[in-house]
């Protein structure tokens, strides 16, 4: 048995109030773990993204999280409001992008199987091609990149 007190995992990224992996803390084998704190307007993702080798379920422990589904190069994403006490649940290559559209702080776990993916699409506004495109991640340091793979602009910096 392993239990982890989650004050104590360090966050990751600056893109939310609170992100924490407890998949590493908990040392599971087989399932992805994350813990995430949102203030209003905020994502616990870079972007809309398909994980094609996982599927992933949201549950909402605290106030509501609106889920935006759908490839949104191809057609206008549907809006899904999932709120506490709820779930969702996303099949392997479905767009999705959560958000706090909200007015209160919003906390869910996010739950992946299997634990490790390769495969993901993730999409971000690239201002050199003009359009929503593939994203790679790149390192610099302690800061995580965002990089189109059409052309190579810097579409976003995480610390």
């Amino acid at each position: 048995m392993r239990t982890v007190a989650i004050d104590a995992v360090p966050n990751y990224g600056d893109y939310c109030a609170a992100a924490k992996v407890l998949t590493s803390a908990l040392d599971t084998e087989h399932l992805a773990l994350n813990y995430f704190e949102l203030a209003p307007g905020e994502t616990p993702s870079r972007g809309p993204h398909a994980h094609f080798d996982q599927s992933e379920t949201f549950v909402v422990l605290v106030g509501a999280v609106t889920f935006e589904v759908g490839d949104p190069r191809e057609t206008e994403p549907e809006s899904v409001v999932v709120t506490e006490g709820e779930a969702v649940r996303f099949e392997p290559g479905e767009y999705q992008q959560a958000w706090n559209r909200g007015d209160e702080s919003a906390t869910l776990l996010a739950l992946g199987v299997p634990r490790d993916s390769e495969d993901v699409d993730l999409l971000r506004a690239c201002p050199g091609c003009d359009a929503l495109t593939t994203q790679q991640f790149e390192q610099e340091g302690d800061v995580l990149l965002t990089v189109c793979v059409d052309c190579g602009t810097e579409t976003g910096r995480f610390e």
